[in-house]
């Protein structure tokens, strides 16, 4: 995980303490929008990840727009990813 922080030159890893699992996040909106979305453009998925990483980009762009007017918008969204899509 420590190299998708220096290879996309932003990020933090946290390493769970009661599990053996760690997570890499992002907190920063501009970085997500200004380099990670790119990347994904560039480099699209090619899996079954690849319609939660649509969806994440649709949150994104609501948000790039509407600011936290999004909400709304943002929770249908994300209602349907993962374990929960049903499409």
């Amino acid at each position: 995980m420590n190299l998708f922080v220096k290879f996309f030159g932003c990020g933090k890893v946290n390493i769970r303490s009661n599990t053996d699992r760690c997570d890499f996040y992002i907190q920063e909106f501009i970085q997500i929008y200004n380099i990670i979305i790119p990347h994904f453009d560039k480099f699209p998925l090619c899996n079954a990840k690849s319609l939660d990483l649509a969806d994440f980009k649709k949150a994104v762009i609501f948000y790039k727009e509407k600011g936290r007017n999004s909400k709304e918008d943002i929770k249908q969204i994300i209602s349907n990813m993962n374990s929960k899509r049903v499409n």
